[in-house]
Formats: structure tokens, C-alpha cells, sequence
């Protein structure tokens, strides 16, 4: 039936139930539209690029091309993992966005919190130092972080006055040191520090505990989301930076994942020549999003809390 009525016995009043395509109003009905259709085209890439990369050279080169492969080939796959070197860029990067995002959720917290509940003599002027330090364009540090890296001293054969040797480069360190001064992680943790009620550290000061008990005990658990959500957003920067690494590495065996893909585009194809392979392209891209996905997917409930809850009282 389209429709059913039941008479309730308090009230004596008819009341119709109607379907749920019936209580869809009609603005809520075209913004669902409108998202699905947006949720389409924004996945037709990665469709068109999952399928290529299960296509032979013949098939992705054909015009007019094709959706579906004619012949469904792994040799995109096995040219990116094997000869491309994907494998040694997959370790790389999981290493250095492992640890670049553990050290940049601890400093945001520790930061984070002295900003929000400790106080000290220019705290807000300090604050907006580092908030400041958001607006200075990436470029425009790379060169000083560059030098500090090279000139890091008793590194990489340098003395106590950084000279003599090459620094951090080629190191792991010198890949995960620039990326821990995160300002927009301060400014998450302090504003989520602050939506939090007081009353908590008071009472927990009351019964003798340090700040730091207060800190690890307290609040860190509180805030979940909020290392969720901001852990999120660090392991993504690290995992698709590309020219911090470009500068920092020159081995082979130091390349990070986003530097593969890139040097994928000029393997030497059957005839001696170079030429794009896109289906290895294409393969080694698809392999490179899965780390990202599952991420997000692990902590999507907590990234959608982080940021719903950070701000506000």
C-alpha cells in the first residue's frame, strides 16, 4: 500500500505514515543529486586509472580508446614493483610518515596544551608567531632548511661547526626533522585544550598531580579525535611530499614513494626507447593510494569528531 493510517488512543487523531520517498523533501532530494553526481566525475579518474593499469601498451595508446582492457595484463604492476623500485619507495615513505606523524601529533599536544592551559609570559604573542609562520609560502624555506640540513652538526662527517661533510642528506632524519614544526597541529590541539572543562585539571591538581599526569592522563584520552583527525592530515603532507625528498635524497635506495612514481614515467619501453608507460604509471599510483585509504578509513570516525568538535564549548 502507499500509505497506511493509524488512530492513536490518546489522542483520537488519524495519523498517516507515509513512505520515506514521500517525507524526502524536494531541496534535500536535489542536494543528494547534486553529491552523487559530484561523487561520480570526482571517481572516473581513478576508475580510468585502475583500468589502464591493467592494460598492454596497444590498448592505452589506441584511439579512440577504451574502457574495459581487451586483454587484462599485470606486466604494469611487475614493471613498477620490480624494475621501478615501487617496493624500496613503499618502505621509504612508510618509515619516514610513520615517524615524521607520531612526532608531529606529540609536539602538537605538548605544544598545544602549554598554549591552552599553561600560562606564561607572552603566551598569545608567542601563539600567533607560530600561526604566523602558516602564511610563509613553502618555496620560500626550502633553501634555509636545505642549508641547516647540510650544515647539521657531527652529521654526515661534519664537525661540531657543520662543516666537512653532507649533513643529513640522504638520511632519514633529514627527511622527518623539518616536518615536526607544525603549526596547524598546534593550532588544532590548542583549540581542542580549550574546548575541554577546566574543572578536570583542577580537580586532578587538587589530588597532587603534575601537569604532565594531567596532560597523558587526562586530556590526551580525551582528545582522540582530535590526534585522529591530525593524524590524518600529517601522514597524508608526508606521504605525498615530493620536493622536500627530490632536494634531500640522491640514492636510489632513499627514493620515497611520490620520487618512484615520478621516475616511472621514463622506464625504457621493448624498442630502446623511452617512452611513458602508463600502464606502470597508473599501477604504481593505484598501489601508492591503498596506505592512504586504509588510514583513513581506520580513523575516518574520529576525524569526522576531530573536527566537528574542535572550536567549540
Amino acid at each position: 500500500m502507499a500509505r497506511s493510517t493509524a488512530r492513536t488512543e490518546a489522542s483520537g487523531y488519524l495519523t498517516v505514515r507515509l513512505p520515506w520517498w514521500r517525507k524526502v523533501s524536494a531541496g534535500y532530494a536535489l542536494a543528494m543529486t547534486a553529491a552523487s553526481l559530484g561523487a561520480v566525475i570526482m571517481m572516473v579518474p581513478f576508475i580510468w586509472g585502475a583500468l589502464t593499469s591493467f592494460k598492454p601498451s596497444v590498448e592505452y595508446l589506441s584511439i579512440p580508446p577504451t574502457w574495459l582492457p581487451e586483454q587484462w595484463t599485470l606486466d604494469g604492476y611487475e614493471l613498477a614493483l620490480i624494475r621501478g623500485g615501487l617496493l624500496t619507495g613503499l618502505k621509504n615513505s612508510f618509515i619516514v610518515a610513520g615517524i615524521s606523524t607520531v612526532l608531529m601529533v606529540l609536539s602538537a599536544v605538548l605544544a598545544g596544551y602549554a598554549f591552552a592551559r599553561l600560562r606564561f609570559p607572552f603566551n598569545r604573542v608567542i601563539f600567533m608567531i607560530v600561526l604566523a609562520t602558516m602564511m610563509i609560502p613553502w618555496p620560500v624555506t626550502l633553501l634555509p632548511l636545505f642549508i641547516m640540513m647540510v650544515k647539521f652538526p657531527l652529521a654526515g662527517g661534519n664537525d661540531i661547526f657543520g662543516s666537512g661533510g653532507r649533513g643529513l642528506v640522504d638520511t632519514y632524519e633529514g627527511l622527518i626533522l623539518p616536518s615536526l614544526g607544525f603549526a596547524y597541529g598546534t593550532y588544532l590541539m590548542r583549540e581542542f585544550f580549550k574546548a575541554l572543562p577546566a574543572e578536570l585539571e583542577d580537580a586532578a591538581r587538587v589530588d597532587g598531580a603534575g601537569e604532565l599526569r594531567i596532560l597523558f592522563q587526562i586530556m590526551v584520552p580525551l582528545s582522540k579525535p582530535a590526534m585522529a583527525a591530525l593524524s590524518i592530515i600529517a601522514f597524508q603532507n608526508n606521504w605525498n611530499s615530493f620536493i622536500w625528498p627530490l632536494v634531500m635524497t640522491n640514492k636510489p635506495s632513499m627514493a620515497v614513494v611520490q620520487i618512484v612514481l615520478q621516475q616511472l614515467q621514463l622506464i625504457s619501453g621493448p624498442t630502446d626507447r623511452l617512452f611513458v608507460r602508463w600502464d606502470a604509471v597508473n599501477a604504481g599510483g593505484l598501489i601508492s593510494l591503498i596506505p592512504l585509504a586504509i588510514f583513513f578509513l581506520f580513523f575516518q570516525r574520529y576525524f569526522i569528531r576531530g573536527i566537528a568538535m574542535t572550536g567549540f564549548k
